[in-house]
Parts: C-alpha cells; structure tokens; sequence
C-alpha cells in the first residue's frame, strides 16, 4: 500500500490471515491518522489475527465489519480485548452479524466499559435483539465518551426498547439513537419517552419503521428532544440552578419560537414570568 491510502474496502473476498496480517502490519506501521476499512466475511483465523493487533493500529479511526455470520465466540473475545486496547478508533460498524445470542453486542459493551475512544456504534440487521439491547445499555452506564448508538433492524421489539428505555436515565454521553425497524410497539415506545423524560444528553432519535411511532407519539418525543438541545432538561433535572441560567433559557426559546417548550418551562418555573 501507499502511504497516501485512506480507504479500502476488502468485503466480500474472504481475506486469509496472511492477507489480514499484512493489512493489520500496514495500520500498525503507518503514522498519517484517519483511515477507513471495510472488511468482511473474512476467514475465522483471518479475523483473529486482525483483530489481535488492533491494540497497536494507530491509524485505523473508522472500521465497518460487514457479513460477520461465521465468526464464533472465539473470535468475538479476541475482538473484546483487542477493542479494549484500541485508542485510534472512532467508528465502529458490525452489520450482518446474527447477535440473536448475544455474542457480538457482549463483546462490544465488554469492550466500552474500558475503551474511551469510540464515538460511534452501530450494530445494525443482527437481531440482536433483548440479550443486546441489555448488554450495551448497562455498558453505557460506565461509558459516557460514545456518541452515537445505532440499533436499526435489529428485532428489539418492545422487551428490547423497554430494555433501553430502564438504563436511559444513566447514558450520560449518547447525543445520537437511532432504533429504526424492529418492530417496537406502543409499549415499547411509551416506555423510551419515559426514559427520555429524563436524559438530558439525547439530541437526536430515530424511530421510524416502528408500529409505535405514530404521529402523536413522534410529536411528543421530538419536544422532549428539543428540550435537550436547549439544556432545558438539565435545567429541570437539577436542584439550585440559578435563576439567571433559566432566564437565558427563556430568551432563547422566544428566539426560536419553539412556544409550546416556552409554555412547558413557564409551568415548570411560573417564577420566571415575574421576570
């Protein structure tokens, strides 16, 4: 390779361990920072290998694992402890997977109680389903570096969201949700919005292709949104905050004309309309 390479993609050509070596000594060598690779389905050895090194890849910030049905739990531990170690990656895609038992979104959160760097997640058309849904939201209660969580078509179905919805409270770093297509319901998706009720990190949420999101409950979750990229929810979440803080508040809603989060704050604080 040349060492002006950015980005390579080796899906889909069932990469050896001598070929994975290789690319793996390639990343360990290079200084120049941001670089993306796309792999997968790899050979099982292959992947250990790899991901054996990952501690020593300094170059690699954003890897995509695409097709990983055949690799076992051998190969998701090695992946675990080589994550841990991991300082230069900040993307993390898996896709593909077959998690119905668990074995990747384990590894992963595993791996998130120690590792500080990863800023983006996303375990999409896994299935990972409940067992997941509760590995990586207790992961998350020690994590407050990732940003972004993407779960989209992964059969959470409401045990799933419910799942989520219980440990919301303590993911004091997620900005980012996206749960598209698994097929959460209205209980599932009542029980997110009283998660959200109080998260005051939360900035963006995607729930779209879900039976529970319809237009009402959609309207809902989106004001609580905005009251979290105003701080508003911070705000109401803490006790002594001074009054000045809930004034500038004010005035940035009236900016904005978002009057129906104006009218919620004014409720929460009627001392405020003295002001």
């Amino acid at each position: 390779f040349n060492g002006k390479l950015n980005f390579l993609d080796i899906s889909y050509n069932i990469i050896g361990s001598a070929g994975l070596h290789s690319i793996a000594q390639y990343l360990t060598d290079r200084d120049a920072n941001e670089f993306s690779l796309k792999m997968g389905p790899t050979s099982r050895l292959g992947m250990i290998v790899f991901v054996e090194n990952l501690p020593l890849m300094k170059a690699l910030t954003n890897l995509e694992i695409t097709d990983a049905s055949a690799l076992d739990e051998e190969v998701w531990i090695a992946f675990q402890e080589g994550l841990k170690q991991n300082t230069s990656l900040e993307s993390l895609c898996i896709c593909e997977g077959e998690d119905a038992e668990g074995m990747v979104s384990s590894a992963v959160a595993n791996a998130l109680q120690e590792n500080k760097h990863l800023r983006q997640l996303h375990i999409t058309c896994s299935q990972t389903g409940v067992v997941g849904a509760y590995h990586l939201a207790r992961a998350l209660q020690l994590n407050s570096t990732l940003r972004v969580l993407n779960l989209e078509h992964n059969l959470l179905q409401d045990a799933g969201a419910i799942t989520l919805s219980q440990h919301l409270v303590r993911m004091k770093g997620i900005e980012q949700l996206s749960l598209c297509e698994n097929n959460v319901g209205f209980d599932g998706a009542v029980a997110l919005l009283g998660g959200l009720q109080h998260n005051a990190s939360l900035r963006m949420f995607n729930f779209g292709g879900n039976p529970g999101a319809t237009k009402q409950m959609m309207d809902i979750i989106n004001f609580r949104l905005r009251l979290n990229q105003l701080g508003t929810t911070e705000l109401l979440l803490t006790d002594g905050t001074p009054l000045a803080l809930w004034s500038l508040a004010v005035e940035n809603l009236a900016k904005r004309n978002w009057l129906d989060v104006l009218y919620h704050l004014l409720g929460e604080k009627p001392i405020l309309m003295k002001r």
